[in-house]
């Protein structure tokens, strides 16, 4: 997802005007244009963390990388609710699976899943041996 379909998204999502996403955080409204019409590719760091101080359920890196997953941002002293997070990488799968940290960590999950089921059916078996 380019720039100008990131910016696009929180304007959509937020349900508000270029002007006024301008206006929240802090930038000419020329810029934002700029951004939606594909001129500006890249960008400001300090624009990104302005957008997630307004906006934070939108992630620097989801802003800042060329090809990235849109990443909710979890209120502080809470805890991680599992329907969500499975809903996020579910809704997400196509973008993360382009992501080598996230193929990796899969891959760990499968290895830890198969060794569990591994050692499940070794101790059936030596307890089959046992009965006789």
């Amino acid at each position: 997802m380019v720039l100008k379909d990131k910016i696009n998204t929180i304007i959509v999502e937020q349900k508000i005007s270029g002007v006024q996403f301008a206006e929240k955080i802090g930038i000419q409204k020329s810029a934002v244009y700029n951004i939606l019409k594909g001129k500006t590719k890249k960008l400001n760091p300090e624009t990104a963390k302005k957008i997630i101080t307004i906006f934070s359920e939108y992630s620097y890196s989801w802003l800042m990388q060329d090809e990235a997953v849109k990443a909710k941002a979890f209120p502080k002293n809470s805890s991680l609710d599992v329907v969500e997070v499975t809903e996020i990488v579910i809704n997400n799968f196509d973008e993360l699976m382009k992501n080598t940290l996230f193929n990796s960590f899969i891959e760990n999950i499968k290895l830890t899943a198969r060794n569990e089921a591994l050692t499940n059916l070794f101790l059936k078996m030596e307890e089959k041996k046992k009965t006789n």
